[in-house]
């Protein structure tokens, strides 16, 4: 399993739109960021039969310096999740193959809350459809559909979760879901890329047992599920997108999920509204035209960890195709369980990673993830000379001279040239001896560096290409020390800097609050650790534009681009259609170096 944590940067020259200087951001003052997510721990409902989430401490001590790292494990269907299309159909998107383009996308919420009060069976059908488009419009294409049942207000008792008495019987089972013959029609005639529900499945209770016939009509046409998903209720019926960065599994059948969506004020108004008026079992929509998010292709900015090199580390993870002893055999079902450390690949240090009481990942306020103010600082030509140079205060003033003053509440990225080696360990360590960090040769950031930028210019979050904050030679990690001290997000091992400007960027991190724990562990442990290191999800797909006129660009799983002149258009209206904006725009093919892995197509 090879899981990414998710970065997103956004490069933009609409400062005057986009004042970077201040936590909460631009998006945050038009709209509301609503985290969809349930956390993950040892109490978060599961499926019934599969494995449960298991915290596993691998270090907490007090040496020169605090440190905490852990591993776990965990099924890939447990607490907010995604389901790929190859959990019930093969030869389907498994979960590292759903498209960039399809995790960013508008979404539609039916609410048939009285509906279910009145039958906790229920199904949507096809006159719940029509009766929403009725109301709200069309259906816009590659639109994730949600159903809002007020399933959620079980979450946390498992028996009232699944509506039964016997948790080990699931022809007991009694919740809503959609009904086979309405996904049919939306697969026919609706660009649909995702079906989601505050449930535990997109199947109604007894349908578990019945073929789960939803499941393998979505899976079969490569559109995924979101299940268990949280705060629905405060979501409007449109007019808002979602971003969906479930772990990255090479191979996998899905896995749990950061899902948050982005809602414009005046939807939320507008939802106000609407229910202040009671309609009956659904929402009144929007009068705005409807738009498509299936944009162009896009880049990431995570590694994948898929190269021989690692391949020890990999011992633990558990891979299973396999069914439940009460499936039927003609049910094809493919799930993963996974046992790894915090960290692999491209990755977030939460602060409690090397500071007592400092946040841990599931403590990171919205405002430090969502929407910040982004530069890099290039030292790769002081790099190539000397492979333990330290970022200083005098590349700071020299930016700074440059570029003018960083902003406050940024990310910094530091960009050496380290992640051409990436896929080299004896390179990207800077020697042979790479399971010993005694030997290691890396470029870093110099603790003076640190100090001013959290004093002066108050950074949210460093981020380097390279295996760690500290030079390879540190011993001490007195960049880490004093950034988590000071609550700053540190985030290692990020690829294609040399793709993205020196300023005028907006960064969005996907800081999956899962592991109630610090961030992944520090590069020491990385290789020599057995069991493989987590990171989260994140695409390899993407494309750059040839002629490079997109002031505006996306450049991770959650994506879209569009013109400066379109911008405040995007905010009122929620990103309208990449497709007529770029029609005749010219991209090229990009992709990470997975030999495995070829890029669908868009």
């Amino acid at each position: 399993m090879y899981l990414k944590f998710p970065v997103i940067l956004v490069h933009c020259t609409l400062l005057s739109l986009i004042p970077a200087h201040h936590v909460p951001h631009t998006l945050v003052e038009k709209g509301d960021w609503i985290d969809l997510s349930y956390p993950i721990s040892e109490e978060t409902i599961r499926w019934p039969g599969t494995r449960s989430f298991e915290l596993l401490e691998q270090a907490q001590k007090n040496t020169s310096f605090y440190y905490r790292s852990n591993d776990f494990c965990t099924n890939e269907h447990m607490g907010t999740h995604m389901d790929a299309p190859s959990h019930f159909f093969q030869d389907r998107w498994t979960v590292d193959q759903v498209p960039i383009t399809n995790l960013v996308a508008q979404a539609i919420v039916m609410d048939v809350v009285k509906k279910v009060d009145r039958n906790p069976l229920y199904q949507i059908e096809e006159e719940d459809i029509l009766e929403w488009e009725n109301y709200n419009g069309k259906i816009p294409s590659g639109a994730v559909l949600f159903m809002y049942s007020g399933w959620g207000a079980r979450w946390g008792n498992q028996n009232a979760y699944f509506n039964t008495d016997d948790i080990s019987d699931n022809t007991t089972f009694k919740f809503p879901g959609f009904h086979p013959d309405a996904v049919k029609w939306l697969v026919r005639n609706r660009n649909i890329v995702g079906l989601a529900t505050d449930g535990p499945s997109i199947e109604y209770g007894k349908a578990t047992g019945e073929n789960f016939p939803a499941h393998v009509i979505v899976a079969e046409k490569n559109i995924y599920n979101l299940e268990n998903v949280r705060n629905v209720d405060k979501l409007p019926p449109r007019g808002f997108f979602i971003l969906v960065a479930p772990l990255r599994s090479r191979g996998g059948s899905g896995g749990p999920a950061r899902v948050f969506a982005y809602v414009p004020k005046a939807a939320s108004r507008y939802l106000s509204y609407i229910r202040t008026h009671a309609l009956e079992g659904i929402h009144g929509g929007s009068s705005s035209d409807s738009s498509e998010m299936r944009g162009k292709r896009h880049r990431g900015h995570t590694h994948d960890f898929d190269n021989a090199a690692y391949q020890d580390a990999l011992r633990v993870v558990y891979n299973h195709i396999t069914s439940p002893k009460w499936f039927i055999s003609e049910i094809r079902l493919e799930y993963y369980d996974m046992c790894m450390g915090e960290h692999y690949g491209s990755h977030i240090d939460s602060p409690s990673h090397f500071w007592r009481g400092s946040w841990d990942s599931s403590q990171i306020p919205a405002a430090h993830l969502l929407a910040l103010p982004g530069v890099k600082i290039d030292v790769s030509e002081a790099a190539s000379k000397d492979p333990n140079y330290q970022l200083s205060m005098n590349d700071v003033i020299s930016f700074e001279q440059k570029h003018g003053q960083i902003p406050n509440d940024a990310v910094v990225f530091m960009y050496s040239g380290w992640g051409k080696k990436f896929d080299d360990p004896v390179e990207f360590f800077g020697t042979e001896n790479y399971t010993d960090p005694k030997y290691f040769h890396f470029p870093g950031f110099h603790k003076g560096a640190i100090e001013f930028l959290i004093r002066e210019r108050s950074v949210v979050a460093l981020g380097v290409d390279t295996a760690s904050i500290d030079h390879g030679q540190s011993t001490e990690y007195e960049g880490h020390v004093l950034g988590a001290k000071n609550n700053v997000i540190f985030l290692e091992n990020v690829a294609h800097l040399d793709e993205i400007p020196s300023k005028d960027m907006t960064v969005i991190l996907s800081c999956d609050h899962a592991f109630v724990s610090p961030g992944p562990p520090h590069h020491r442990n990385r290789v020599q650790r057995e069991g493989m290191e987590c990171s989260k999800k994140i695409m390899v797909c993407g494309a750059v534009s040839v002629k490079g006129r997109s002031p505006l660009v996306v450049v991770d799983p959650q994506q879209v681009k569009i013109n400066a002149e379109e911008y405040e258009r995007v905010l009122r209206k929620i990103l309208p259609s990449v497709k007529r904006l770029y029609g005749e725009e010219e991209w090229i093919w990009v992709q990470d170096s997975a030999p495995s892995h070829r890029c669908p197509e868009m």
